[in-house]
């Protein structure tokens, strides 16, 4: 094997009910020990499980990943702030907040597509949406 989930359903279409079901226990256990770390994924797709030649599933790419409770808009504003935009000054952290799920509206929670904040409710949304795609 080798390769992402993504590559794996590209190639396969819909894959057989037990290794659906074996996939699936592996990316609950693993988004349950990043919750339990106070991860929140943010942006789970096929393309960012790993796969390994003895069929191990790995969370990659944690890019778009943040801390349960992390306040971006502070976060930004407070760059912006040193960069001499200020508070006030919404463009960069739109910008930024807007561009965190582009490309993923088809594994992005409601909530998230509407500007509320992703949540492990919202991984858990992303997680249901590849186990259906792997089966469908």
């Amino acid at each position: 094997s080798g390769g992402s989930l993504k590559s794996v359903i590209a190639q396969d279409e819909h894959l057989p009910e037990d290794v659906v079901r074996e996939f699936g226990v592996d990316l609950v256990t693993g988004l349950y020990h990043i919750h339990q770390l106070g991860i929140i994924f943010c942006a789970l797709t096929p393309g960012k499980i790993l796969l390994e030649g003895s069929g191990t599933l790995k969370f990659s790419n944690f890019c778009l990943a943040r801390m349960d409770g992390e306040n971006l808009e502070d976060f930004f504003a407070l760059v912006g702030s040193e960069e001499g935009e200020g508070y006030t000054n919404e463009s960069t952290s739109q910008r930024c907040l807007k561009n965190r799920f582009r490309g993923f509206s088809v594994y992005t929670a409601p909530e998230a597509i509407k500007g509320e904040d992703f949540s492990k409710a919202s991984d858990l949304w992303s997680l249901g949406c590849l186990l259906y795609e792997m089966f469908a």
